[in-house]
């Protein structure tokens, strides 16, 4: 590829001072001051910004040449970049290749015809000719541009050797930590661009990077890319005193540059495996720093828990549980407690869960409190004429006398008058005494049944009920129409018969029978009645 700027022309010379440009003779030199040429008649300004450009002129029939950095090789693909100003007519160049710096026609010198290319419009343009190389050009380090016909102007040409810029950062840098190291790419006429955003041709560098830096002209441009390491003052991995469990071990390393090592126990090292509780140091000495380090290393066991046998506790008496499992132990009671110990103030049973980074550990405890049931039996009790005279003290625990020698916590009265007991408590935490008159009466409960209601919503006697002096027990209302349908049934002393259907109609106006079954609060047996009841829409 031949690049711009690549042939230059030093200050004061011509086509024929350039070891990079040959000239077939007819051709003129053109430069440009800034606001106009001379040595050449051209009204265009120059296409370039750059130091001194020039330009050259090539009629027809005459050649300007440009040496290859390498010879062509036969059968590649080539492409020639050159900048040309079509100044009227037709432009068309004929391409040729050649082993030297002389050129002239085909059949007078070692040139190869490989193609033309024609030029159009007339403003500065950038033309790219490839070609196939074809076998008779293969070595050949010349390529030349005549035209067949019109006249153009090249302008791949820069004085004082503007070239593309060159960028070197050199070998991937290693600094210590607070280390830098200045980069410089400075170029000729060039700007610049660093990865960091920095566009000065200088850097200062402190830091881990992957480095690029880039310098461009008018001739094109460069980069490279370097790797910086800055190393930090070496360091245990482990930074601060640990804990591990039984068992485990420890590897501990202080990674440096080019380091050695000296372990508190002798050995050198890059690394030490330890599983022993102790104080463990190191000194590293690397192409930095000297540091020493040190940590110490703790064991820690599987957390244990032992709340202990079930357990009774008297009336008025507080336990406190606790269950050690460490400091570094974490506690979940079912109480919500999340230490060590809860105060226990009720019956029930209590567990509780200590986890540590090692495991984890629970149980559970039964805690019965015993309470002294102070006065439990009333003055005096009536039971009615007919029924068992019974006195349940099952909610109390304990051994129980009763004043006849009973010991039954259900005590079957034997006959009315005044009766002692005394319990002892299971768990010997309390002895209670009561005493209570027992009394027997006569028990009547007044049943009032109607013989008709009228459903008709005048707001009076709208609906049938059965209605009770003192609560009955086993309560059930069964009504049917004449043909023994039943029409209505309910368990509640409280609801009442609306005389309607399931659809809200009212029964039509007849008679209708009953079936009253229930239990008297006193006399405690089942009584059966059954009647009958009117039903009047009017």
């Amino acid at each position: 590829m031949v690049e711009r700027c690549f042939y230059s022309i030093g200050s004061g010379e011509n086509f024929d001072n350039s070891a990079d440009i040959t000239n077939s003779g007819g051709c003129d030199v053109g430069f440009y001051n800034g606001s106009a040429w001379s040595g050449v008649a051209l009204g265009v300004a120059s296409p370039y910004d750059c130091d001194n450009p020039r330009v050259i002129r090539v009629p027809t029939s005459e050649a300007a040449g440009f040496r290859l950095t390498n010879g062509l090789t036969a059968g590649a693909n080539f492409n020639l970049q050159v900048r040309v100003l079509n100044t009227g007519g037709e432009l068309n160049f004929g391409v040729y290749t050649s082993n030297s710096g002389q050129f002239a026609n085909e059949d007078g010198i070692q040139a190869t015809f490989v193609g033309n290319q024609n030029v159009l419009g007339t403003n500065w343009q950038d033309l790219t000719i490839g070609f196939n190389i074809p076998a008779d050009a293969g070595g050949h380090n010349w390529i030349f541009l005549s035209p067949q016909s019109g006249t153009g102007f090249i302008a791949n040409f820069c004085q004082n050797g503007l070239t593309k810029p060159t960028v070197d950062l050199g070998a991937d840098i290693e600094l210590c930590q607070g280390e830098s190291f200045d980069f410089d790419i400075t170029n000729p006429s060039s700007s610049y661009t660093w990865s960091t955003g920095s566009v000065g041709p200088t850097l200062t560098i402190g830091f881990e990077t992957t480095l690029t830096g880039e310098a461009s002209n008018s001739c094109g441009a460069a980069s490279d890319e370097v790797e910086v390491v800055v190393y930090s003052e070496p360091a245990l991995n482990v930074t601060t005193d640990t804990i591990i469990c039984l068992g485990e071990s420890l590897l501990l390393e202080a990674p440096g540059w080019n380091a050695s090592y000296l372990w508190s126990d002798g050995s050198t090292g890059e690394t030490l495996l330890i599983d022993t509780a102790g104080v463990y140091s190191v000194q590293v000495i690397d192409n930095c720093f000297t540091i020493t380090d040190q940590l110490e290393l703790s064991y820690l066991s599987p957390p244990e828990v032992d709340l202990g046998p079930d357990t009774a506790v008297c009336n008025g008496t507080v336990d406190y549980y606790v269950a050690s499992g460490g400091s570094t132990s974490i506690y979940s009671w079912n109480t919500g407690g999340a230490g060590p110990g809860i105060v226990i103030i009720e019956t029930g049973e209590y567990n509780v869960d200590i986890t540590n980074i090692c495991g984890s550990a629970s149980d559970a405890v039964f805690v019965e409190f015993s309470y002294s049931p102070g006065d439990f039996l009333p003055d005096s009790i009536e039971f009615c004429e007919g029924r068992p005279m019974v006195l349940d003290l099952s909610g109390i625990e304990g051994s129980f006398e009763w004043s006849d020698g009973g010991a039954d916590d259900i005590y079957d009265v034997p006959n009315p008058g005044w009766h002692f007991v005394k319990i002892t408590d299971d768990d010997s935490c309390f002895v209670a005494h009561d005493t209570i008159y027992v009394d027997r009466i006569f028990c009547d409960c007044p049943v009032h049944i109607a013989n008709a209601f009228t459903p008709n919503g005048d707001g009076f006697n709208e609906e049938y009920s059965i209605v009770f002096e003192c609560p009955p027990y086993d309560y059930e209302l069964t009504i049917f129409d004449r043909w023994g349908q039943q029409i209505f049934n309910t368990t509640d002393p409280n609801k009442k018969w609306s005389g309607r259907n399931r659809y809200g109609d009212i029964f039509p106006s007849a008679v209708y029978s009953y079936v009253l079954k229930y239990t008297e609060e006193y006399q405690g047996f089942l009584k059966v009645r059954t009647g009958s009841v009117a039903l009047l829409k009017d």
